[in-house]
């Protein structure tokens, strides 16, 4: 009787991983996403709708960045400073390639995570140098101070320590 239920509950968890793993695929087809096309440039805010800018869009640091990008892509809201990217080409793929003039001594590629410590020399480092070598130094750069964040971002105590 014991074994009974346990088969039929291994069964049960075994049925709704498929069918997850189903839904799943079938929401993400690989390659639909390269059917979208945007024309008109700027295509990161008209495909990443939502995004939230990394500051506010008064500040003087967000300002110089939307500065940056139109001096040098079409994209108005400054995404490829930072990541990278051709704002120009309205394919999935053909938009996440490249990394834009700004880039001068940074990464040729796109960048999908530009705040990544192991990379932050090549992106926030080209205008922040201080900056980068300070946070490498900090406990932000250990798997200490990563649980620490994410425990904050959770909504834990905030004397909690780890």
């Amino acid at each position: 009787m014991k074994g009974q239920i346990i088969s039929k509950l291994k069964l049960t968890i075994f049925a709704t991983l498929l069918a997850s793993t189903a839904l799943f695929g079938a929401m993400h087809e690989k390659g639909s996403s390269d059917m979208k096309s945007v024309s008109g440039g700027d295509s990161c805010v008209k495909c990443h709708n939502g995004i939230e800018a990394i500051r506010d869009t008064d500040s003087d640091m967000m300002k110089q960045i939307i500065d940056l990008s139109k001096a040098t892509t079409s994209d108005t809201g400054g995404c490829t400073v930072c990541h990278g990217g051709n704002p120009e080409d309205g394919t999935v793929k053909g938009s996440h390639m490249g990394a834009p003039a700004t880039h001068a001594g940074g990464l040729a590629t796109f960048i999908r995570d530009p705040g990544s410590i192991w990379i932050a020399d090549k992106t926030c480092g080209i205008c922040h140098a201080d900056t980068v070598e300070n946070t490498r130094k900090s406990l932000m750069a250990t798997e200490a101070g990563k649980i620490q964040g994410n425990l904050h971002s959770w909504g834990s105590e905030p004397t909690k320590k780890v």
